[in-house]
């Protein structure tokens, strides 16, 4: 007997490092299936083709840790930033998820937001948002990723902001739907936000603080707990789950729906194998997410074709679905490893900390939760707690439900208030998987890399990273640096100039007459003017080469135009030359 009890202990103790490998493997593929997407190499690093369709990728890679370029990625994303913010509108007119996304990205890779080249993207994007225009603007989308970013550092927002947290954590639960849920367009629950909702929510469910605001679908003021909120839209997304264990939207399940919910139950520390709401006929979300996992690494959408969206076909890996689904993964990971949460980018819980939350999680599992006196006692440990670390207390919601139940009175006006802990500061990146390539910057790879006089625009990247490199550590090759950056700045503008001019002036290549010979002449000479390497950048670099023999034939077409003239100019000058001569012998 005892050793039948060993080995099920043996085997319940294998089954998290099992699953652990299991997810570390599927994370491994996406990154490579991404990879060879981009035309690299297993050994190459994502982001050294940094651009903005991957900063969902830089952020994932970043909240694991796992070795890539992030230097390039800040470097050229920062260079983005600054040439947007010359234009009026900066990042984007409407939509305030530009700051967001681009700000979460910015510090799982390492940076601090609150200054990019002397830019806050934090206050231009969350509680400033409304001098350009509201986070509402945008729906409900704006109000989600303004709370979501805004915690990110548990940022604090100042006392002349426009906008305060307790306003957007308001604007969040006055468009819950009757049904609990909530929804962009519709006035039932659609999955995709319901979970980012709850994403957003997530680091207030664990307070007792009270919200009294005006219900958006039935006009009513209510006043509610964030847990409430929760509770409800939890139930509701237990509903809309499908038998095989995955989510959908507008009555299509699909991968990113399912990595949505996989990233709202992290988030809310639920534990997705044991908790009965989100297992259906044997199958967790984590199951259903992995129905859309593909032999190539990655994710497809969804099982059926959507002509409403040609991208995603069900027989081939989709990049959106494929980082979506990467990062839930993610999320799911750092749950299950008791690190800090997916968009919580601060420092690692420290010991004492952890310590002071599992010694509160211990006397919970252990308290009588229908005695005053021992839901009192948890009161007084979960005071000890921050604010801002409240949301790693696992199973708080059963204390909320025995507060309730008794009808303790208690309240935490003071939460929100106290979730501001810092103004600025880089986010942390973790090692969590081992593997990736980036190259280390030293004063060394620096200086050799200025001998070279080859510069070409494929080195932007590097110029841009080492420049900030040098920013901080080789003043004196800043000067050097700078001149090689406005270099392939100019050499970029002369090939976006060369191809306006080879789509206004050459196409259609039949259209091309004599008449354009001069400017074609000139087009050509401007092409053969570039490096070789910079000359495939140009736009249908094969016609181009071509047109040679196009002018060619329009040339010969036009000596033979000339010589046809000549031949029948000839043959009538011979012609009237001799009637002239037989009209002159006739009257001899």
């Amino acid at each position: 007997m005892k050793r039948f009890t060993l080995y099920v202990v043996c085997v319940l103790l294998l089954i998290p490092s099992t699953a652990h490998a299991f997810v570390d493997d599927t994370i491994e593929g996406i990154i490579t299936w991404k990879k060879q997407q981009q035309q690299l190499d297993e050994q190459d690093a994502l982001l050294q083709a940094a651009s903005s369709t991957l900063d969902w990728y830089a952020f994932s890679l970043g909240r694991l840790g796992y070795a890539d370029d992030f230097d390039a990625y800040i470097a050229v994303t920062e260079k983005f930033i600054t040439a947007r913010y010359e234009l009026p509108d900066k990042l984007d007119a409407m939509k305030a998820t530009e700051w967001h996304r681009l700000s979460l990205a910015l510090l799982a890779v390492g940076a601090d937001p609150t200054n990019i080249g002397g830019i806050h993207l934090i206050a231009d994007g969350t509680y400033n948002r409304a001098k350009t225009a509201s986070l509402g603007t945008q729906g409900i989308n704006g109000w989600i990723w303004g709370l979501i970013t805004l915690d990110s550092m548990r940022y604090i927002v100042p006392n002349d902001a426009v906008t305060t947290r307790q306003q957007i954590i308001e604007a969040i639960l006055a468009a819950q739907l009757t049904d609990g849920g909530f929804s962009f367009y519709h006035d039932r629950a659609d999955v995709d936000i319901t979970a980012m909702a709850l994403q957003a929510l997530a680091p207030y469910a664990n307070s007792f603080e009270q919200f009294t605001y005006t219900q958006q679908a039935t006009g009513d003021t209510v006043t509610k707990s964030v847990r409430t909120v929760v509770e409800e839209a939890l139930a509701t997304l237990s509903t809309m789950q499908s038998a095989n264990g995955d989510f959908g939207s507008y009555d299509t399940t699909n991968a990113e729906s399912t990595a949505q919910v996989l990233v709202a139950l992290s988030m809310l520390q639920i534990d997705l194998r044991n908790d009965m709401r989100f297992i259906k006929n044997g199958n967790t979300v984590l199951d259903g997410l992995m129905r859309y996992k593909q032999q190539d690494g990655g994710f497809i959408h969804a099982a059926t074709y959507n002509p409403e969206n040609p991208t995603s076909l069900p027989d081939e890996s989709n990049s959106m679905a494929s980082e979506q689904a990467l990062y839930a993964l993610v999320a799911y990971k750092r749950y299950s490893e008791q690190l800090r949460a997916l968009y919580d980018m601060r420092a690692p819980l420290t010991t004492e900390e952890k310590a002071q939350i599992d010694a509160l999680e211990e006397a919970i599992e252990h308290a009588n939760l229908q005695s005053r006196k021992d839901v009192e006692a948890l009161l007084t440990a979960y005071e000890g707690i921050a604010p801002a670390d409240t949301m790693y207390i696992e199973h708080f919601d059963d204390v909320q439900r025995a507060v309730e139940q008794l009808s303790i009175e208690y309240d935490t006006p003071y939460f929100t208030k106290e979730m501001g802990i810092t103004t600025n500061g880089a986010g942390t990146v973790t090692p969590l998987l081992a593997g990736g390539a980036q190259q280390e910057i030293t004063n060394d790879v620096v200086t050799q890399w200025l001998t070279r006089d080859d510069f070409a625009t494929a080195d932007y990247r590097d110029a841009l990273r080492y420049l900030r490199y040098a920013n901080e550590h080789m003043h004196d090759v800043v000067p050097k640096l700078e001149a090689v950056i406005a270099n392939i700045e100019a050499l970029q503008r002369d090939i976006d100039a060369l191809n306006e001019d080879i789509l206004q002036h050459i196409y259609p290549i039949a259209e091309v007459t004599l008449q354009d010979e001069e400017t074609v002449r000139t087009i050509q000479q401007r092409f053969l003017a570039l490096p070789e390497a910079e000359q495939q950048q140009i736009i249908n670099y094969d016609d181009l080469m071509q047109l040679d023999a196009h002018m060619d034939s329009l040339v010969r077409e036009r000596w033979l135009t000339y010589a046809l003239v000549l031949i029948v100019t000839l043959g009538i000058v011979i012609f009237t030359y001799r009637i002239v001569q037989r009209k002159r012998r006739q009257h001899a």
